[in-house]
């Protein structure tokens, strides 16, 4: 009886010091990506990796960040498109994990500089574990997508833009017409349009040449900028007659 005792007690030691091993080695690895990985218990910040410290870079501890920002939620950018501290009467990582067919994105203002991160949410420990009975276990990653972001919506731009003018191109145009449209019946609102050309252009190119007249263009087009509102829209489109 007293061997068995002594095999099982030894077994047991052996067995845990295998799984603060296994331990460790997981805790190496998620500080090792350059991912921000945090652990939550509901809505409740209770573990992070090295790399959430890494962007925080003013808190040491998970103490010191409650005491600078309460909820990392309070950083969160109100824009559309991106994830708010409450969505459809979820708190946001349950909402983003009980929504995992969507692409979720967050915009985190931090220092006066906004990131973008692409947002995962998994269940760490579901409600019926026999160790946590009326909790759940959140792992959530974020995975820093400012520079592609940015990279994106400058091809957009620049896939919207006049060259030469720097004003909307016809593509522009259509998008943002068909968006004002929507949005006057949506509000039951008056809508605006102005047509105008340059008249007798040609004749400027033939006596001038091309280059003046790119210049002429944009000179126009820089005066129409100047009598622009913030949400005002302009397009140009070169037509031959």
């Amino acid at each position: 009886v007293l061997f068995l005792v002594l095999f099982y007690i030894t077994q047991f030691y052996q067995n845990k010091q295998e799984i603060n091993i296994q331990r460790e080695h997981f805790k190496e690895i998620i500080n090792s990506t350059i991912d921000i990985i945090m652990i939550f218990d509901h809505d409740r910040l209770i573990d992070a990796n090295l790399a959430f410290y890494k962007f925080f870079e003013d808190c040491k501890t998970l103490e010191d960040f409650e005491k600078s920002h309460h909820t990392i939620a309070n950083l969160f950018v109100q824009e559309e498109g991106f994830i708010q501290k409450t969505a459809g009467g979820y708190h946001w990582v349950e909402y983003a994990y009980h929504h995992k067919t969507k692409e979720h994105q967050v915009k985190i203002d931090y220092k006066q500089q906004e990131h973008i991160f692409a947002l995962k949410v998994q269940a760490l420990l579901q409600s019926d574990s026999k160790i946590y009975t009326h909790q759940e276990l959140y792992t959530v990653v974020l995975s820093d997508i400012t520079t592609m972001k940015r990279y994106q919506e400058e091809l957009e731009r620049i896939s919207k833009t006049d060259i030469l003018t720097k004003l909307g191109n016809r593509e522009s145009f259509y998008q943002n017409i068909n968006m004002e449209i929507a949005r006057a019946k949506r509000h039951a609102t008056e809508l605006s349009l102005i047509v105008f050309d340059i008249d007798h252009f040609n004749k400027i190119n033939k006596l001038y040449g091309q280059e003046e007249g790119n210049s002429v263009l944009i000179k126009i087009a820089q005066s129409i900028k100047d009598f622009l509102r913030t949400t005002d829209a302009v397009s140009y489109t070169h037509l031959t007659l």
